[in-house]
C-alpha cells in the first residue's frame, strides 16, 4: 500500500510538472485584444495539423428579462440560418465545404459556436464567424420555423423527460430572485410569444466585438491567429453594452421542499444547498474544497453516498451531484438519487444526511481528501488531451472574469486542500434551514394536470425534511 501510494504521489508529480512545464515553454501562446474589445486567446498545442475555434458572448439566459425566457437559445439557432453575406443554408454548406466539425450551445452564462478544422481553413472559418457576428438575417419566415423546432426540443429534452422536469423543478424552487430559476430553453409560454422582433433585439445587443472572446487552441501561434483574427474580426465596431442587473440571490431563511407527481415508474429525491462559485470576495480555498467534496460523497464507485446507497444497502439505483464551481450568477451544490423499486424515500434522504453529518462532525479521512485532490488534477490534465476540453475550460473561466492566470491558480490549489478545509464547508454550508428538498413521486392512471390534496406535503413530511 506504501509503494503505491508513493507510486502515485511520483506519478502525479510528473503530470503536474511535465504540464507546467510545456506551458512555461510555450511562448507561441498568448493572449490579446482587438481595438474593438474583442478579447483573443490562443493555446499553441501542436500534436496534429487541427484548431479548435469557439467564439464565445458574454450573453445566456442570465441576461434574459422576464417573458423573453429562451431568447438566447432562439438567437442561437437562428445563426445557423444564414447571414446576408450567405443567405439561407449557404452559410452551414461553406463549413462543411472545408469539412468542420461544428455545432453551438446556450447555457446560463454564454453561448458558444465552436469549430473542429484543419489549421490550413482557419482564415476562411474566422471570417465566417465574422460574418455571422455582424450579418446574420434573422428572418422571420425562417424564425417561425426555427422556433417550433426550439419547441419541439423542449418538448423531447423537458416536457417529455422526468427526470429533466424534476431538475427544472428543483432550480425553480432553489432560486427565487436569480434568474437561474429559469430554464435555459425558455419556459414553453415564452416560447409560444416570442417574436422575431424579441431575436432581433438580443442579437443587436450582445453579439458584439466587445462582449465576446474568441479561443484558439491547436496548430496556430499567437503571432499567426493575430493577423488572422484582425483580418476578420478588427473592423467590426464595439457598440455600448446593456447595463447588466445584478439580481442576486436572496439569502434562504428556511428549508424549501417540493413534490412532483408523474406518470412515471421511479421515484427520485434530490437535496440542494446554496454554495458559493468562486468570484471576487470569495475565498477559493472555499470553492476547492466544496470540489473535493464533491468528489468524496459521489465522485467515484467507491464514494461515500454510491457505497452506502448503492452498494451496502442497495437503495438507489443512479446518483449525481450537481455544482459548478465557476459561475457568473449564484452556486448550487444538489444531489440528486434515484430510488430502486421499493426503497422509501425519506430513509434514502436520511441516509444522505447522515453521511454529510458525519463529515461536519468526524471530516473526512486523509486518504480520501488525498485521493480526490489527485484525481480531480489529473482529470485536468487529462483534459489538455483535447483541444475542444481546452477551449471550452478557457472559455467558461474567462465569461466569469477569470484570465488564463487565475484558472491556473484554481487548478493549482487543489494541492492546498486540506481535511479541515472540507470540513469546514459542509459545516458552513450544509444547513437544514438552507435546504431544498424534492422528491418525485410515480402517479399512474391519474390526470397530473388537475391539483389534488395528494401532492400537498404533509407536516409529518415537513417536519421529517426538517429533522431528518
Amino acid at each position: 500500500m506504501i509503494k503505491l501510494k508513493l507510486m502515485a504521489v511520483f506519478f502525479g508529480s510528473m503530470l503536474i510538472n511535465s504540464f507546467l512545464f510545456a506551458e512555461d515553454l510555450s511562448s507561441l501562446s498568448g493572449s490579446f485584444s482587438l481595438s474593438n474589445g474583442m478579447m483573443v486567446t490562443v493555446v499553441h498545442d501542436n500534436q496534429s495539423p487541427v484548431v479548435s475555434v469557439a467564439l464565445f458572448y458574454r450573453a445566456g439566459s442570465i441576461d434574459e428579462v422576464g417573458g423573453v425566457t429562451g431568447v438566447a437559445h432562439a438567437c442561437e439557432h437562428m445563426m445557423f440560418r444564414g447571414t446576408h453575406t450567405y443567405p439561407g443554408l449557404q452559410f452551414v454548406n461553406h463549413l462543411k465545404k472545408v469539412g468542420a466539425i461544428y455545432n453551438a450551445g446556450t447555457d446560463r452564462d454564454l453561448t458558444v459556436y465552436y469549430e473542429k478544422i484543419n489549421r490550413s481553413d482557419l482564415g476562411y472559418v474566422l471570417s465566417l464567424e465574422a460574418d455571422r457576428m455582424r450579418n446574420a438575417t434573422l428572418d422571420k419566415d425562417d424564425f417561425d420555423k426555427e422556433r417550433q423546432v426550439v419547441i419541439e426540443e423542449r418538448r423531447l429534452r423537458v416536457d417529455d423527460n422526468s427526470k429533466e422536469l424534476f431538475d427544472l423543478q428543483s432550480y425553480a424552487t432553489a432560486f427565487l430572485t436569480s434568474p437561474y430559476r429559469n430554464p435555459v430553453i425558455g419556459w414553453r409560454a415564452d416560447l409560444d410569444e416570442m417574436t422575431i422582433d424579441d431575436v432581433q433585439h438580443w442579437y443587436n445587443e450582445w453579439y458584439v466585438p466587445n462582449n465576446a472572446l474568441l479561443v484558439l487552441v491547436g496548430a496556430v501561434t499567437v503571432q499567426e491567429a493575430r493577423s488572422l483574427v484582425e483580418a476578420s474580426f478588427a473592423d467590426i465596431p464595439r457598440k455600448d453594452l446593456p447595463v447588466r442587473k445584478s439580481q442576486p440571490e436572496l439569502p434562504q431563511r428556511g428549508a424549501r421542499y417540493f413534490v412532483l407527481e408523474l406518470p412515471v415508474t421511479f421515484s427520485m429525491v434530490s437535496l440542494a444547498w446554496p454554495v458559493p462559485s468562486w468570484k471576487v470576495g470569495v475565498p477559493l480555498i472555499d470553492t476547492v474544497a466544496l470540489q473535493v467534496l464533491d468528489y468524496i460523497l459521489g465522485g467515484y464507485s467507491g464514494a461515500r453516498l454510491n457505497k452506502e446507497l448503492i452498494k451496502r444497502r442497495k437503495l438507489v439505483e443512479y446518483l449525481s451531484i450537481d455544482y459548478s464551481p465557476v459561475s457568473r450568477g449564484p452556486g448550487l451544490f444538489k444531489i440528486s438519487l434515484v430510488a430502486r423499486d421499493g426503497a422509501q424515500l425519506s430513509t434514502i434522504r436520511r441516509v444522505v444526511w447522515s453521511l454529510i453529518s458525519d463529515i461536519q462532525t468526524q471530516g473526512p479521512t486523509e486518504d480520501e481528501v488525498y485521493s480526490a485532490k489527485r484525481s480531480l488534477y489529473a482529470r485536468h490534465i487529462f483534459d489538455q488531451d483535447s483541444l475542444s476540453n481546452q477551449s471550452f475550460d478557457i472559455g467558461y473561466f474567462a465569461m466569469s472574469g477569470w484570465n488564463l492566470a487565475a484558472r491556473d491558480k484554481f487548478y493549482k490549489s487543489f494541492q492546498e486542500v486540506k481535511k479541515e478545509d472540507v470540513q469546514r464547508v459542509a459545516k458552513k454550508f450544509f444547513q437544514r434551514f438552507s435546504m431544498t428538498c424534492g422528491e418525485l413521486r410515480p402517479v399512474l392512471n391519474r390526470d397530473t394536470s388537475k391539483h389534488s390534496s395528494e401532492s400537498m406535503p404533509s407536516d409529518e413530511y415537513n417536519e421529517e425534511v426538517l429533522n431528518g
